[in-house]
């Protein structure tokens, strides 16, 4: 098996804690300072090569991507590698170095959303770092990709101001731009998004939406609906060629159990869509489904799993999906789930309890434990 990774050789991913690493799937425990971009003696992730070489693995820190291929889910070192050239240097930047976004979404914090530090009361909400100096030293003449997230992209002047720079260097044209987009505005100031995007050799956009109307409502907090679907329609309208558009829907006990409406919602629209399980945190993780709703919700998944707009890449997604349901290792965690749905309905004013099919075992529960 080629361990080779392109993003490993090739990448850098700029968070916005003045961090760096090779991509954003790799564990926390392996970012570095941005100060190692400019260590002369070493390539910064050369450790990870020296791991792959002496042990024949892909390094433990890349548990994403040892996961996703272990249920034939095309991964992100496989999504690099596919797109790797024989030049030299730096060729994938991935910018998310500001945390500035309009949404508070259940699964976030502060550290990405500055709106979720304004609602906590968190000092210092909004990091955003200035990463133009960085980029100006390193030698960028062989770039394929930039990646944008964050923080929600479109509201970052950075994001602006480099294609800004890129198209009046003159090579756009030869750069792909890939962005994960929460689709709540299409333009900064005055300036709309496709005035720029026609420059580039490529735009893909990850559409994060995880649900349907009410779904997506309470999910992504403070997003309306009507404005997404009205940009999404804006895009599918707009017949830019170099635009291609999925939906990536983050799959948690949140809105697990509306897969097939999202389905449906994405092949009316005829957009691809993928399927990516929560990785955090642990309590809104399907995982966490207790014993008595394990098959109410495998009876889901199986209905999902059936659906003609199915593919054999999404089946393997609703597989690990699949997976965690039944060996629901996080159930003692699910008391936890209901407080933090409950909590957040009262904050925010939403009514996402009422949405799942969770009432009767939630009554279960505080009677149980109440006699405990």
């Amino acid at each position: 098996m080629d361990l080779k990774c392109a993003a490993i050789d090739h990448g850098i991913c700029f968070f916005p804690n003045e961090k760096i690493a090779p991509c954003t799937k790799i564990d926390y425990s392996y970012h570095k300072d941005q100060t190692e971009l400019f260590n002369h003696e070493q390539h910064p992730w050369d450790d990870l090569n020296k791991i792959i070489a002496e042990t024949n693995q892909l390094p433990s820190v890349c548990r994403a991507c040892i996961d996703d291929e272990h249920y034939n889910i095309p991964s992100y070192r496989q999504g690099f590698n596919l797109l790797n050239d024989n030049n030299t240097g730096w060729k994938f930047l991935d910018i998310r170095q500001s945390n500035v976004c309009n949404l508070a979404c259940r699964m976030c914090d502060s550290r990405f959303s500055n709106t979720w530090g304004k609602i906590v009361n968190q000092d210092n909400v909004t990091t955003s770092i200035d990463i133009k100096s960085n980029l100006l030293e390193l030698d960028l003449s062989n770039l394929i990709e930039i990646y944008f997230a964050g923080g929600e992209p479109m509201l970052n002047l950075e994001h602006w101001k480099l294609l800004e720079k890129l198209i009046a260097q003159g090579n756009s044209k030869d750069i792909t731009l890939r962005y994960s987009t929460n689709l709540t505005t299409l333009k900064y100031k005055n300036t709309h998004i496709f005035d720029l995007w026609k420059h580039f050799k490529q735009v893909c956009l990850s559409l994060s939406i995880d649900g349907i109307g009410p779904v997506n409502d309470n999910v992504r907090s403070r997003s309306k609906w009507s404005t997404v679907e009205s940009n999404l329609n804006e895009l599918i309208d707009s017949k830019l060629p170099n635009l291609n558009l999925t939906m990536v829907c983050t799959v948690s006990i949140l809105n697990v159990w509306f897969l097939n409406e999202i389905i449906d919602f994405s092949a009316s629209k005829k957009i691809s869509i993928s399927f990516v399980p929560i990785e955090g945190p642990d309590f809104l993780s399907c995982s966490v489904v207790p014993t008595d709703l394990k098959p109410q919700l495998l009876s889901i998944i199986k209905k999902t799993q059936s659906n003609n707009n199915v593919n054999q890449t999404i089946r393997a997604q609703l597989n690990k999906i699949e997976d965690q349901i039944v060996r629901n290792y996080n159930e003692s965690l699910f008391i936890h789930t209901i407080a933090h749905i409950l909590l957040l309905d009262k904050l925010n004013n939403e009514n996402m309890f009422d949405l799942l099919p969770i009432k009767d075992i939630t009554t279960k529960l505080i009677l149980t434990n109440g006699h405990n």
